[in-house]
């Protein structure tokens, strides 16, 4: 970090590392450097929502979703952690909606289909049991 302090990819990787031994704070401020670095990288953004999500800060999390797919509409990834995100805050119809986003745009459209229609006849528990009980 003393040769390329301008290397935001380090600094991200160097917060996932942090937060692995509970370095939390430290983790979230390596991370914002890694994003003041490169803000219009989709990429960073994305690893600072999960981030986020990993500390259980999930309102952030979520807010930084919502920037990353302002800079990439098309993320898989971005949707799919916002449904997680969603759920832990226990906005269940959010969830399934992002989660059948991240379905569509993985090109898996039968098990969107099959997460929407199970959420509507059966709830979030039938739904999410559907789709596990089909992918596994």
């Amino acid at each position: 970090m003393e040769l390329s302090p301008n290397f935001a990819e380090m600094h991200a990787h160097y917060a996932f590392c942090l937060v692995l031994f509970g370095r939390n704070e430290e983790a979230l401020a390596e991370m914002r450097r890694a994003v003041d670095l490169d803000p219009l990288s989709p990429r960073f953004g994305f690893s600072s929502a999960r981030l986020f999500f990993f500390v259980r800060q999930y309102d952030a999390a979520l807010d930084q979703c919502r920037k990353t797919l302002e800079l990439d509409p098309g993320s898989g990834f971005a949707h799919e952690l916002l449904g997680d995100a969603y759920e832990k805050k226990r906005m269940q119809k959010e969830a399934i909606a992002e989660w059948s986003k991240a379905l569509h745009l993985s090109g898996a459209d039968e098990d969107a289909s099959l997460l929407e229609r199970t959420y509507a006849k059966s709830g979030f528990d039938g739904a999410v049991r559907a789709l596990a009980q089909k992918r596994l």
